[in-house]
């Protein structure tokens, strides 16, 4: 630092400092600037703050001079920094963590059982409880190891539910519980427990005594995984978070059904082609085509959704896709996800907007729950489906801001319209 504090008084600086002040009125004001000794004072002390920035500019300087150049004719030039979308590394609950936290996993197991009305309805089971917690707190070994053994076995239900939270593996997880819960081993290790800790019940009430300690531990396993990581498993009240202006109006939900007919019909066509040699393509035929509602062999009873059929009905001459309400709640859903983001585009300008939009909308819970109403195809094939919808539905938002821009444009500009295009 000191080096370079002796360049900036050195001779050759101020005759290339005073070349500057040759030059237009800007140079010379920044040259005033640099005879000033407060001035320099202030630029020495911030070269000893931030040495990296003061030599991250000496370098820049160095690399846009050419050796035949001086630093006197040399343009000032700013470096260009690219900065890239950071996005939050999700974490996922491994088998280890739980393993770690078994004890605290147990405990919070059994502070949710006593909530169970099962056990509210009876004391004795009530008193187990207690006895239960009471041991567990004592912190010996056989406690420690009847709660790692516990997690262990427990564990493989819920490896799939904290890696993706969606009905598929919900029913998954379901289906292991209730395996779990009648293998004689799983229960021999409560039953066990129970008797070392002399807590003595019938069958009966062991049983279910035990099964209650299932159901809390399983509801103790999945708050973990949202505790600790960006899961979520109830739905949140997204629409109630959202503000007046981003609802959407009449007109808006008229023109999304209309075009989310449209998209549904034109996968259908591209799909029929295919159904015959692709299985893949027969299976996406059959829940596209579930969607459409011929209005013409089908007398609609009104609903609170009819008004959204009038653009539809309007347009109709006999081959639109009229799409089903469950259907329509889907992609509105999807465009009251969009259109926050859409309407702050400036503050992605730094991003791909296309790849930020289809996380946004992949992970929104909302979503989900709409399109698992709609689609009842395994989770591979139902997650590819989604993609080519999200993917249709968010470059249909491009080519409608294009055709936007070009109507203002000629608005403003008056540029004559070409041969086939309509005023």
């Amino acid at each position: 630092m000191l080096q370079l504090a002796q360049k900036a008084k050195s001779p050759p600086d101020d005759a290339a400092t005073c070349s500057k002040a040759k030059s237009p009125p800007d140079d010379a004001a920044t040259c005033s600037k640099a005879k000033s000794p407060p001035d320099d004072a202030a630029t020495c002390s911030k070269a000893k703050s931030l040495p990296d920035d003061a030599s991250t500019r000496t370098k820049t300087i160095q690399k846009t001079t050419s050796p035949n150049q001086t630093e006197s004719s040399a343009p000032a030039t700013k470096a260009k920094i690219k900065r890239k979308s950071i996005q939050p590394v999700k974490k996922q609950i491994t088998k280890e963590d739980a393993m770690k936290d078994s004890m605290s996993i147990i405990n919070d197991a059994i502070f949710k059982s006593k909530s169970n009305p099962i056990v509210l309805m009876n004391t004795e089971l009530q008193q187990g409880l207690a006895k239960v917690a009471s041991v567990l707190q004592d912190g010996s070994s056989s406690s420690s190891r009847f709660a790692e053994n516990l997690v262990d076995k427990f564990w493989p239900i819920v490896s799939g539910i904290t890696e993706k939270p969606t009905t598929d593996a919900l029913d998954k997880m379901c289906t292991k519980f209730h395996q779990l819960s009648l293998q004689p081993e799983f229960i021999a290790i409560i039953e066990n427990f129970l008797q070392q800790s002399e807590i003595i019940f019938d069958t009966c009430k062991s049983t279910i005594l035990i099964q209650c300690l299932l159901e809390g531990l399983t509801r103790s396993f999945i708050n973990k995984a949202v505790q600790e990581s960006y899961l979520v498993f109830d739905m949140p009240n997204e629409d109630a978070t959202c503000s007046a202006s981003m609802q959407l109006s009449v007109q808006e939900e008229q023109a999304l059904r209309y075009t989310a007919g449209y998209i549904a019909q034109s996968l259908l066509k591209s799909y029929e082609k295919r159904k015959e040699s692709n299985k893949v393509a027969a299976a996406y035929c059959s829940v596209l085509s579930s969607w459409n509602e011929s209005m013409s062999c089908n007398i609609q009873s009104a609903n609170f959704l009819s008004y959204t059929r009038r653009l539809v009905e309007f347009a109709d001459r006999g081959g639109l896709f009229s799409i089903k309400d469950q259907v329509f709640i889907f992609f509105r859903r999807m465009e009251i996800t969009l259109k926050p983001h859409l309407q702050h585009c400036k503050d992605f300008l730094q991003f791909n907007l296309k790849q930020e939009l289809t996380v946004k909308l992949t992970e929104s819970r909302i979503v989900q729950l709409g399109w698992e109403s709609i689609c009842e195809l395994n989770e591979n094939m139902s997650t590819v489906l989604l993609g080519i919808i999200i993917d249709r539905w968010i470059k249909l938002h491009y080519m409608l801001a294009q055709s936007c821009i070009f109507l203002r444009k000629i608005k403003n500009e008056k540029i004559p319209l070409k041969k086939g295009q309509k005023d």
